[in-house]
């Protein structure tokens, strides 16, 4: 009974392979239609997708979600997030603020909040300026205490408004240091060129007066060359006049003898020849005396002024050019 039973499953078993032929191994296998997901099973499997570090795909599931439920603000607000770990901080804001409703409620203040983790992150990248940093840590600080007047007991939002308040204190004092270290740059540099600016008036007071000392000093020497000249012609005049006064007082003198000579000549002429009635009163013989005496003097004094203009004519008078040579 038992062999007859084996026999039967072998007999079974043939007809269902012959019923079922395997595929041939050649042949590839058959597309699979894509699965469909239900929308909050969309968010569910984009949730633990973003936990584990797969934004993009979990941003995928999210879109998905949201063709089904487009209105739905909670998948606008997860898709926000997954923008925001993809740093797409643009549409990442789009996305929160499509979320939030006002009056707002619990979820409007996560997205509030959320935008200021948005402005607080771009406070803190390194090529920020300081002005932009304060700038953002001030509109992230708004956002989150906004949020805590909502909900005091929002630990994230208090903590978040906790650090940017100290980072705004820092950036702050390091721009006061930065303020400070200018303005005593900018002093030092306004003391350097001020030193500077003396200097170089220094130098050109000491160049001018250099300049001025050598002028002096050309001068001296011109002085001193030209000053043997002037003092001999000085000494040629001075001695041309004190021979003009010793020519002219020994003239007066030759004179006088010569007229006292010729007065007592006349006077004994005059008595030897002509009678006592008709000799020359003595005014007489005075006026003619002293008439042959002045004009005596008048010619010799020209005759010395004569040979003085002809002596300082050939002083003045240049140098005869060289005459031209046969060569």
């Amino acid at each position: 009974m038992r062999c007859w039973i084996v026999i039967l499953a072998v007999v079974m078993g043939r007809l269902a392979h012959a019923q079922n032929p395997a595929p041939s191994p050649s042949a590839p296998p058959a597309p699979q239609p894509p699965v469909i997901l239900k929308p909050h099973e969309a968010v569910r499997r984009g949730n633990e997708l973003l936990k584990h570090s797969d934004p993009k795909s979990a941003l995928d599931q999210y879109e998905e979600a949201a063709r089904s439920l487009p209105e739905a603000r909670e998948i606008s607000f997860d898709e926000g997030l997954a923008q925001h770990a993809l740093g797409n901080q643009e549409q990442a804001r789009i996305s929160f603020e499509k979320s939030m409703l006002d009056p707002p409620d619990s979820l409007s203040d996560d997205a509030l909040y959320s935008l200021g983790a948005i402005d607080h992150s771009e406070a803190l990248a390194p090529n920020a300026e300081p002005k932009q940093k304060l700038g953002k840590l001030e509109s992230a600080m708004e956002k989150y205490q906004e949020v805590l007047s909502h909900r005091p007991e929002h630990a994230a939002a208090r903590d978040a408004n906790q650090k940017a308040a100290t980072y705004w204190r820092q950036i702050k004092q390091q721009m006061e240091q930065q303020k400070q270290q200018q303005q005593s740059q900018d002093k030092d540099q306004n003391k350097d060129d001020k030193q500077d600016n003396n200097q170089d008036q220094k130098q050109a007071d000491n160049q001018k007066q250099d300049q001025k000392q050598d002028q002096q000093s050309k001068q001296q020497q011109q002085d001193n060359q030209s000053q043997p000249q002037q003092s001999d012609q000085s000494q040629n005049a001075d001695q041309q006049q004190k021979d003009q006064q010793q020519q002219s007082a020994q003239v007066k003198k030759d004179e006088k003898k010569d007229q006292k000579e010729s007065q007592e000549t006349q006077a004994q002429k005059s008595d030897e020849k002509q009678p006592e009635d008709q000799k020359p009163s003595a005014d007489q013989t005075a006026m003619i005396t002293r008439e042959q005496a002045e004009r005596q003097l008048r010619e010799m004094m020209q005759a010395m002024q004569d040979r003085n203009k002809l002596h300082r004519e050939d002083a003045i008078a240049p140098p005869a050019p060289a005459k031209s040579k046969d060569w």
